[in-house]
């Protein structure tokens, strides 16, 4: 389980901090926090009054770590693309945001509610960059030098491996790549270094709930085996 020192350390230290030198070599701003840029599988209830969407993109539940304590783990870890710009940087409860502020969010709230993948440790392999989407990144990657996009994924995955060094994860821990392109550009990175799989991303246009609640199912069963009863 997660410790309150190590949750802490996400709320304070900045994601460029374990590399300066991307940070000036590339005029790139201060990233921010990383609880800025990572979150917790971790959602309100939908009831009458809190509607999907509403409750997924409520964050109070994240608020402090007493409300957490014992529920969120490192037993795997979900990542996707890419955290955007921060749209209001000085927003007080922008911290834990991520998977927590978009339409689609409630598609992977629905879909790992009562599955053992629920209070898994949630990140971005791309973060504190100026791209606002998924779609801009790629983008921006694809236009870089040999030399800038080797710069950029090698700073990435310092800043990946001081996250799991912050939380104590090690190369055992399954990872969860969400969609295709987070996947290749993890692979890119790491090359098989640590344990990672790949599942839909929740925001793949065309798959219905029921089918993505199936695959996350079905995902639960492959990482943690079957529940016996």
């Amino acid at each position: 389980m997660v410790t309150k020192e190590q949750f802490e350390t996400l709320l304070a230290e900045d994601v460029f901090e374990c590399v300066p030198e991307y940070r000036e070599s590339n005029s790139v701003e201060p990233g921010g926090p990383f609880s800025d840029h990572v979150s917790w599988a971790v959602w309100r209830e939908e009831t009458e009054g809190l509607k999907p969407v509403k409750a997924s993109n409520d964050k109070s539940i994240l608020s402090f770590f007493e409300l957490l304590e014992g529920e969120i783990h490192t037993n795997v870890i979900l990542v996707a693309l890419n955290s955007g710009k921060r749209i209001n940087p000085d927003k007080d409860d922008w911290a834990w945001s991520t998977f927590h502020s978009g339409p689609r969010d409630y598609f992977l709230s629905r879909a790992l509610k009562g599955t053992r993948i629920s209070g898994a440790y949630m990140t971005d392999i791309f973060k504190g960059l100026p791209t606002r989407t998924g779609a801009d990144l790629l983008k921006e990657n694809k236009s870089l030098s040999t030399e800038e996009r080797a710069s950029r994924f090698q700073a990435m995955k310092t800043i990946f491996n001081r996250e799991m060094e912050i939380l104590g994860v090690g190369s055992v821990e399954q990872i969860v790549c969400l969609g295709d392109d987070t996947y290749a550009a993890f692979d890119e990175m790491f090359k098989g270094e640590r344990n990672y799989v790949k599942a839909t991303h929740y925001s793949k246009q065309g798959i219905s709930k029921e089918a993505y609640n199936e695959e996350m199912s079905s995902l639960d069963e492959r990482l943690f085996g079957k529940t016996s009863f």
